[in-house]
């Protein structure tokens, strides 16, 4: 695809959707439940994935 311009293929950051910034949630869910030695999530994991999909969507992060 070009830029308009005809200087190459248009390049950037990745657009965000609901698919990418879950994965990468999950990820650092389980990054978390590794880092603490855990086999099972645990609210602190729920809350590292939750707040890393709430940053990459753009959304506040939650007041808690």
């Amino acid at each position: 695809m070009q830029n308009g311009k005809g200087r190459g293929p248009k390049r950037g950051r990745i657009k965000m959707n609901h698919e990418i910034a879950m994965a990468a949630a999950v990820d650092a869910g389980n990054r978390s439940k590794k880092a603490g030695g855990r086999k099972i999530w645990s609210v602190d994991d729920w809350n590292v994935a939750c707040d890393t999909y709430n940053r990459l969507m753009g959304q506040p992060p939650d007041a808690a």
